[in-house]
């Protein structure tokens, strides 16, 4: 059975004097306390809740690039069996060339913008089409994965270094129809795009929760005692340690940002302006 119990999961870490916010982790709590699930299309649909940080201790003067990959959590995959996750064998396997990272459209940056700005991945989309050429994150449904902020000092000399930062909270399972009927009363009542939802009928085989319900009292719930507070704060902040953080080794990271980066490129070729600058997604 999946383990979906909270446990420590700070809003902030901390590493080598760089400090990452989790700018919405109380959204992200609630929805990890009962396990929470991302659509996948072939055409690509966008995370709720999104990856949106805010950073500081960078160099104001260096520039850095930011690069979200989306990575297996485990080796399993999963069914929902009416009120709760189970393993039902080995994960498929995800060939190397399908294993993307999503670089911020305004990268690289000057530490100094970044600081001072909200980082949000909100266009970043999902997919299981294994032939997509639209730079969407490439996933198999009713599997585990984990997003994974890598910070980038861009350097003239030798490649990267990469700083990164996961936040245990922000773990999901990849579905292509929402299994777990809490989930998608908190997607209705965070969402504002999920307004599909709120006609009636949309899903007759899911219970409709009743006014003042909680979601810890019905038995279709994911398997935990009670929701996550409300609080941005708690769990305060985190030292990251190289030896318990798993990092993409220089090489790898480089090559998946430079692939990555091309459809970025082009898609931007035909516009103008700065390419930092506070207020976008």
């Amino acid at each position: 059975m999946m383990d979906l119990q909270p446990g420590h999961s700070p809003a902030v870490l901390r590493f080598k004097g760089i400090s990452v916010t989790l700018e919405n982790n109380s959204v992200w709590k609630q929805f990890h306390s009962y396990g929470t699930e991302m659509i996948l299309t072939k055409s690509g649909r966008r995370m709720f809740p999104y990856c949106r940080y805010r950073l500081s201790g960078l160099n104001p003067s260096q520039r850095y690039s930011l690069v979200l990959s989306i990575v297996p959590a485990d080796q399993h995959k999963y069914r929902w069996n009416t009120k709760k996750w189970e393993v039902i064998g080995a994960a498929e396997y995800q060939a190397q060339g399908l294993i993307r990272a999503f670089p911020h459209q305004n990268s690289p940056c000057l530490g100094s913008e970044w600081m001072n700005t909200l980082v949000s991945f909100y266009k970043l989309k999902l997919t299981n089409n294994m032939s997509d050429q639209e730079g969407h994150m490439i996933l198999h449904s009713m599997h585990r994965y984990i997003p994974r902020l890598h910070v980038i000092p861009v350097l003239d000399g030798d490649g990267p270094t990469s700083m990164t930062f996961t936040f245990p909270q922000t773990e999901f399972v990849t579905v292509t129809t929402y299994q777990n009927p809490w989930i998608i009363q908190l997607k209705i009542n965070h969402n504002p795009f999920a307004k599909g939802f709120r006609e009636e009928g949309i899903h007759p085989r899911l219970f409709k929760p009743k006014l003042g319900d909680s979601p810890g009292t019905k038995e279709a719930q994911s398997p935990v005692t009670k929701p996550a507070e409300d609080d941005d704060n708690d769990g305060g902040a985190m030292e990251i340690s190289m030896e318990k953080t798993p990092v993409y080794s220089v090489i790898t990271l480089r090559i998946l940002w430079v692939k990555c980066s091309i459809t970025q490129q082009q898609k931007a070729a035909s516009s103008s302006g700065s390419n930092c600058h506070s207020g976008l997604y």
